[in-house]
């Protein structure tokens, strides 16, 4: 399976798609030494019948200094809640119950993202069509007067690596899944053109846009992995 040509309606559609499931992902950020907020990752909103949650890659959740996301402009919702780590660190999970002051928060359009949308063990990787889209830090903008943060969806079609590569990175397709990425060559509404430095988008969620050999919801866009790590020069893992 190839990533596709698509035609420029094709990718309007894909690029509207991005926008609204970014409404249930949010930038994680830490203060710098001026206490400008600087991204260090992404992280999924999720929420069950009486739980919420926020979702993201483990070694987001471990970088030093006190963590944050935006709940309104200029209003900081500090991540102090004990974290829940995934013991094998190949896995590189994180997921923290948020007691306090849970989802939505309209005031930026953040909501969270059902839990029957979570599919575990999407397999085989082969013939499936996955959306990655997350906020890369290269993209951000931080106003030195305010102290204020915005920053810029970024969406991407990619297809999963084959068997040799998911034996190169010792990888199991059981619990891991490598997208095809090369930063330098993505594909795009005007053709290949390089995608801005995916630093950032760690935490981010992979969804499953159309499963070639299996069901497809028609209710939800379901989130398959959690963007880990980028493995230059082109390769994604999650």
């Amino acid at each position: 399976m190839k990533s596709p040509t698509l035609t420029l309606d094709e990718w309007a559609t894909v690029d509207r798609l991005a926008q609204l499931l970014s409404k249930h992902v949010v930038p994680i950020c830490r203060d710098d030494d001026q206490g400008r907020p600087e991204q260090m990752g992404s992280g999924l909103l999720v929420a069950g019948p009486d739980r919420s949650h926020l979702i993201s890659a483990a070694h987001v959740f471990n970088e030093n200094g006190p963590l944050f996301f935006h709940t309104a402009p200029g209003t900081k919702r500090w991540l102090k809640e004990p974290v829940s780590f995934h013991s094998d660190d190949r896995i590189d999970l994180g997921i923290l119950e948020l007691k306090l002051a849970p989802p939505p928060y309209p005031a930026v359009e953040k909501y969270a993202l059902s839990i029957d949308a979570l599919q575990r063990a999407a397999t085989p990787r082969r013939r499936k069509q996955y959306l990655i889209m997350g906020f890369p830090s290269s993209q951000s903008d931080v106003s030195r007067e305010r102290r204020e943060f915005s920053t810029t969806v970024r969406p991407n079609l990619c297809i999963s690596a084959d068997a040799k590569r998911y034996d190169k990175l010792r990888r199991s397709p059981d619990d891991h899944i490598v997208l095809d990425f090369n930063v330098r060559r993505v594909y795009g509404p005007k053709g290949r053109h390089a995608f801005p430095d995916p630093h950032g988008m760690s935490g981010s969620p992979v969804w499953l846009m159309w499963d070639c050999e299996g069901s497809n919801s028609p209710l939800y866009t379901p989130v398959v992995g959690i963007l880990i790590e980028h493995c230059r020069p082109q390769t994604l893992v999650s």
